[in-house]
């Protein structure tokens, strides 16, 4: 292929004109390994200043009100709390729902799950939307990725645009709960970002870790400082053992000369829960405690700062990319961030959550300034709260604020009605994954299927 052909393709891919296609998205890909697409970041207005690297480290289970960042006083977290220091930290971040597919699937493509179809456990993403890995090895970058989690891995289609993808440490079942993989996430991390060394390409790599996922184990030196018989307790314990292995991996970007060059990304997937409404771990609801997650931006010549004010996570792509300076491509559903990281007043945007993990558990939530609503739909209930003065759902106010519930469902519908509607333009082929006995009866080990008369039971 021609250099004007490569650049004209790498330009439709990226740039903001026209639908991303998939066709587009692997040719970009096969270019870019090739070396015709030298479309290094440059052309966003940031010139020399822009950094060559971008490090994305998910958490799976994380919730923001367990980080020192947050306020939380029990020590979990000092290696975040110190990225969070140097980097700019957004108080009110939220994930689209409260399990891991559907929210990794929005993280890396800027669209929500009614757009995306990832949803349930037997979809995957779909091969005609574009991620987050295949914009920028289509420019250039060298990407990798090491994940722990099933629902990161090939088989849900999250490998989508990694020239290298690592998943040996995923596992199904019982073993994803006992295995240990902190320390190996951060060594193969920095080994890959070692091998990058004299390397001119810059490059994109995302870690995922999986130790605060329950079932929590016991971490010697660690779990005893923060108590080993309630759940909670043990869930702090995961928290500062991986954070731990953050801390070295951190330390490694730093002793490997990679920090001044390269936008260092924290968040997670969505929290869990310890009964404040009546349930345990998650996927199960879009109450705050499972929706919340931490997120920190660190990015070379970016000021440290906290941002007050509802996020979703639909907006961390467009973020990353104009941070490398790259343009956003037309069809996403998020908006940048970075004049507000930079000082500028937050745009106030509606944050919506969606749960299809079953039938019945089919949930939606809407967040609008100091209001949420939430629609529990497989029990055809709806709540209204008033998070400035309810930060933790306690009190319903639908009954008091009919007109107000009203309004926001309405507007809910409608933002879902236009995902759904997006997606309809673009048809999908099916993505029915046919579990097997074996990998259904592990999710289930995972906590991801239940009963449907049990969890009526615990919603009571």
């Amino acid at each position: 292929m021609r250099r004007a052909e490569a650049e004209q393709i790498s330009g439709r891919h990226c740039g903001s004109g026209g639908g991303l296609r998939r066709r587009a998205g692997r040719a970009c890909a096969l270019l870019g390994l090739l070396g015709l697409v030298v479309a290094l970041p440059g052309g966003c207005g940031r010139g020399e200043s822009a950094p060559r690297n971008l490090l994305l480290i998910t958490v799976d289970t994380l919730r923001s009100d367990h980080l020192g960042a947050w306020g939380y006083g029990r020590g979990t977290s000092p290696a975040i709390d110190a990225l969070a220091a140097g980097g700019v930290v957004f108080e009110d971040a939220y994930s689209h729902t409260s399990w891991t597919l559907p929210s990794l699937a929005t993280l890396m493509t800027s669209l929500y799950t009614s757009s995306h179809g990832a949803w349930d456990f037997k979809s995957k993403l779909p091969e005609s939307v574009t991620t987050l890995a295949e914009i920028l090895t289509g420019r250039g970058y060298r990407s990798g990725a090491v994940v722990t989690h099933v629902f990161a891995g090939r088989k849900y289609g999250m490998h989508q645009g990694f020239v290298e993808f690592d998943e040996d440490l995923v596992v199904d079942g019982i073993r994803a709960h006992v295995q240990i993989t902190s320390p190996r996430v951060t060594a193969k991390g920095l080994e890959w970002i070692r091998r990058r060394a004299g390397e001119e390409q810059p490059w994109f790599l995302w870690l995922h870790y999986f130790d605060p996922h329950g079932e929590y184990m016991e971490h010697p030196g660690i779990s005893a400082a923060f108590g080993r018989e309630e759940k909670r307790d043990l869930y702090d314990g995961e928290i500062a053992f991986t954070d731990r292995a953050i801390g070295s991996l951190l330390r490694g970007l730093e002793e490997l000369g990679r920090a001044g060059d390269t936008v260092v990304v924290l968040t997670a997937d969505h929290g869990e829960e310890f009964a404040e409404h009546g349930r345990t771990r998650h996927g199960k609801t879009l109450y705050e405690e499972v929706i919340r997650v931490p997120l920190i931006v660190r990015a070379p010549g970016l000021a440290p700062g906290r941002v007050q004010g509802a996020v979703p996570s639909v907006d961390l792509l467009p973020t990353l990319l104009e941070l490398m300076d790259l343009p956003a491509p037309a069809g996403i559903e998020g908006a940048s961030l970075v004049a507000a990281m930079e000082g500028a007043p937050l745009e106030a945007r509606p944050v919506l959550g969606e749960l299809r993990a079953m039938a019945f558990k089919d949930a939606d939530s809407y967040r609008r300034g100091r209001w949420k609503v939430i629609r529990e739909g497989w029990r055809q209930r709806d709540h209204l709260y008033d998070l400035e003065t309810d930060p933790a759902e306690q009190v319903d106010l639908a009954a008091e604020h009919p007109d107000r519930l009203e309004r926001m469902l309405r507007e809910m519908d409608a933002l879902r009605g236009a995902a759904r509607g997006a997606a309809s333009a673009s048809p999908k082929p099916e993505q029915d994954l046919n579990l097997t006995p074996d990998e259904l009866e592990g999710l289930r080990q995972l906590g991801y299927l239940e009963e449907e008369d049990k969890v009526e039971e615990q919603g009571k």
